[in-house]
């Protein structure tokens, strides 16, 4: 699935980079989140505080517009840094950090 991600609130300096587009390459579970987290592979990187990241771990915030759905998701985007690029089922989400809320929705479907 691919999907394109936009920016929504909460870091105007990810705002600029925005949108993205990428592939879902994997939906590993979280020890200690319930929700359906997304691994996206960027087809351009994002770059945070002056380093490039291709990959970014995506979870729907509202709990009626799942990411793929018809609709537009509100998601959580975190960052997962290149020396973590195989992220696996028991995954702990704290150990990315979260910046910014974003949109996204699916394209090229």
């Amino acid at each position: 699935m691919r999907l394109r991600m936009e920016y929504f609130d909460q870091n105007e300096s990810v705002a600029k980079q925005l949108p993205r587009e990428g592939l879902v390459v994997a939906t590993p579970k979280s020890c200690d989140s319930p929700l359906l987290w997304h691994l996206v592979q960027l087809d351009a990187p994002v770059v945070y505080e002056q380093v490039e990241h291709t990959l970014l771990l995506l979870a729907a915030r509202w709990e009626r517009y799942p990411i793929g759905g018809t609709e537009r998701a509100s998601v959580f985007t975190l960052l997962v840094p290149s020396s973590s690029s195989t992220v696996t089922n028991g995954f702990s989400h704290e150990h990315f950090p979260h910046i910014a809320w974003g949109m996204c929705h699916v394209v090229g479907a």
